[in-house]
């Protein structure tokens, strides 16, 4: 990336005052890379709380997984409550994976992906149909102890109007770029803050230009 030493100065000063406003977060932490799949799958478009929310109306209304998978879409949507274009994005995605899942290893659990190497894991992810960059990043990350950094385009968008990265950057660039400067030790801490710092953002900047503005008073 262009001036990468420049901007390698702003990533450190994000990094610390993320840090500094957000406190101590807990960070996910995943017995199977299946759960963190579904995760990552929410969170590319949603927040944090967002997608807690929904996954636990899901999990209230379908009896596991597998119950899930061979469910219609307009069910899921029903049981999320939500039906915007994100909503349509998420359940797209999350059934295309786990019908793919299970039609490949026959259940629906990624156990074994923790005991191979991570190259090998990592190809695994990505012969998943219906799976994104960014889900696949999420369940590289926090669940087989990747060194990857998580991008979605609000969190891209997000760099680049904060002035952190190159604006001619392609999202292949700034990844690379982060990732050479967040080491593997805090890329989960890192990853995290800056979801949540992003999409608190995007959800600020909509509710100012939702908001209607104020009545000219008559002369």
């Amino acid at each position: 990336m262009k001036n990468s030493k420049d901007y390698a100065k702003q990533i450190d000063k994000l990094f610390r005052r993320m840090r500094q406003d957000r406190g101590k977060i807990a960070l996910p932490n995943y017995a199977d890379p299946l759960p963190a799949l579904i995760d990552g799958i929410f969170l590319e478009h949603w927040t944090a709380a967002q997608t807690h929310a929904a996954l636990k109306r899901i999990h209230e209304h379908f009896v596991d997984d597998n119950d899930l998978r061979v469910a219609r879409q307009d069910e899921v949507l029903d049981a999320m409550g939500v039906r915007d274009a994100s909503a349509r994005s998420i359940t797209t995605s999350l059934l295309m994976s786990l019908m793919a899942i299970f039609n490949r290893h026959d259940q629906l659990r990624l156990q074994f992906l923790c005991e191979q190497g991570k190259r090998q894991a990592r190809k695994e992810l990505d012969l998943i149909a219906g799976l994104t960059p960014f889900a696949i990043d999420y369940c590289f990350l926090h669940a087989l102890d990747g060194h990857t950094i998580p991008l979605n385009r609000v969190m891209i968008d997000y760099l680049k109007a904060e002035g952190l990265v190159h604006p001619e950057s392609t999202d292949e660039e700034i990844q690379g770029f982060l990732v050479r400067q967040i080491s593997a030790a805090q890329a989960r801490e890192f990853a995290t803050l800056l979801h949540a710092e992003a999409m608190s953002a995007a959800a600020e900047a909509a509710r100012k230009a939702a908001k209607p503005a104020p009545k000219r008073k008559k002369s």
